[in-house]
């Protein structure tokens, strides 16, 4: 009876035993991760925080889409901050360039994103990242944040010279006349009206791709452009014309050009048309803006390209 006791004792501590390391090879990690997949967020001002279910977690990473270009940097709590975008424990990642902002804390089981500012014409998308570095289980948040205008346009300045592009023509028919037979069979002085509401030019904007997020942050904005005072001369002046900031080709209406030189005489049983030639004139210019945010003045290049009349063409044909 004895040995039997001695060895039921044995068998059951050698179960035990077994068991131990089965147990010890689980990790159990309550699930950290939060009921947020996706937010939006206003480009100014905006803050929101994100709580996850617990802190069990270790790993914070900010990153931002292909095309931005941040600088980035981490600030542990209590530590050093170092340019970066994983955060271990608490602490801070801010993401900032010329025209964004941001800073993303970490305490406990809760993120807070503020953006400060984010300039822009389109939507900015960053993700920001929660990791538990043993078990490997991560959390993935995309925040959509709408950008806002930020810059003002101070000053314009053209080098009114205009470069290439000298043999690309389109033609624009301006007024026409029709006369009938008459027994006289005497020509018609005819004098042709230029359009008094404007002429429509074809244009656009451009600049280096370094420079092209702030152009296509102004877009809408209208700036002067210059106009040709007179036919087959390459003088162009400032004399009140505007046009809408645009990168993609557009339309506006030209208050000043140059006037038609003479009468025409239209030949009985004809129609005589009047065409404006408009030449593609391309001009460098400099936009002066501030940011509006942080008050910071910067030059950008830009180039435009607008049609302008080069010279008018008179066509008769016969009715």
């Amino acid at each position: 009876m004895k040995y039997l006791k001695h060895t039921f004792v044995l068998m059951v501590t050698l179960l035990f035993m077994m068991m131990l390391p089965s147990c010890n090879s689980d990790i159990f990690v309550e699930d950290f991760k939060s009921d947020v997949s996706q937010i939006s967020m206003s480009g100014e001002g905006g803050t929101t925080t994100i709580r996850f279910r617990s802190d069990d977690w270790d790993k914070l990473d900010l990153s931002v889409q292909y095309d931005e270009h941040f600088d980035r940097i981490v600030t542990p709590l209590g530590g050093e901050p170092y340019a970066g975008y994983s955060l271990t424990g608490d602490g801070c990642i801010s993401a900032f360039n010329d025209m964004t902002d941001i800073l993303v804390t970490r305490s406990g089981s809760e993120v807070t994103v503020d953006v400060k500012y984010a300039i822009g014409s389109d939507e900015l998308l960053i993700w920001l990242t929660a990791a538990n570095s043993v078990t490997h289980e991560i959390h993935s948040i995309d925040v959509n944040i709408d950008r806002v205008r930020g810059y003002e346009i101070l000053d314009v300045k053209y080098v009114l010279d205009s470069w290439g592009g000298s043999m690309e023509f389109d033609s624009v028919e301006l007024d026409n006349l029709s006369v009938t037979s008459s027994s006289s069979s005497k020509p018609v002085t005819w004098y042709p009206k230029l359009p008094g509401g404007g002429l429509i030019s074809v244009y656009k904007m451009g600049t280096s791709s370094e420079e092209m997020p702030v152009l296509r942050s102004l877009c809408g904005e209208n700036i002067p452009v210059p106009t040709k005072t007179y036919l087959n001369w390459g003088n162009w002046e400032l004399r009140g014309d505007e046009a809408p900031i645009t990168i993609d080709q557009s339309f506006v209406i030209l208050k000043h050009y140059p006037a038609y030189p003479s009468p025409i005489d239209v030949k009985p049983g004809t129609r005589a048309t009047l065409w404006a030639e408009m030449e593609k004139c391309t001009f460098d210019a400099t936009l002066t803006v501030r940011n509006v945010f942080t008050g910071q003045v910067s030059d950008i290049w830009m180039v435009l390209s607008m049609y302008q009349p080069e010279k008018y063409v008179v066509t008769h044909d016969e009715i």
